[in-house]
């Protein structure tokens, strides 16, 4: 609990502009505020981000992946044919791993589905979209952590059944 007032603390400190001058760039949230190296962070039901101004509720996470989030709810890209509102896009950010990974939700007037997210090659990128259920062979080949997602599909073998992702 004391972690979570710091990090409430520092972020109204910032965004309050506190011990900064107008000239001055900060970072959004206080390094030390930052999730720690193999730590995650569950936002429970989700942190919905619809502008990139957005990004800056998920607390603890680095400005590059807010920017990523941000951009990814102003700048929708549609592979489907569909004419995306800009509107009506919504981001929900449910859990960050500071290994580099990210899970939630993607939804604009046309559809919605589970999003990963991870860096590669130093970027932020949307590794998996999906409506349905995962592979543990996907999961285990973008070297997706078990923080993210506990379940997945099986192979052939196992009858596609469902089990235990373990990385």
């Amino acid at each position: 609990m004391q972690l979570r007032s710091a990090i409430l603390a520092a972020a109204l400190l910032v965004a309050t502009g506190c011990g900064t001058t107008a000239n001055q760039h900060r970072p959004s949230v206080e390094p030390s505020a930052l999730a720690k190296p193999g730590s995650v962070i569950d936002f429970g039901k989700g942190v919905e981000v619809r502008k990139r101004a957005d990004g800056e509720k998920l607390i603890g996470t680095p400005d590059a992946f807010k920017s990523f989030i941000g951009h990814l709810a102003t700048h929708p890209q549609d592979s489907r044919g569909c004419d995306i509102d800009m509107g009506t896009r919504v981001i929900t950010v449910r859990k960050y791993d500071s290994t580099g990974f990210a899970i939630g939700d993607s939804f604009d007037n046309c559809a919605g589905y589970v999003a990963f997210w991870g860096k590669r090659n130093g970027r932020w990128a949307e590794l998996i979209g999906t409506q349905t259920a995962v592979s543990c062979t996907r999961l285990h080949k973008l070297r997706i952590p078990p923080s993210m997602e506990n379940t997945c599909v099986g192979s052939k073998s196992t009858g596609y059944k469902q089990e235990h992702y373990r990385g």
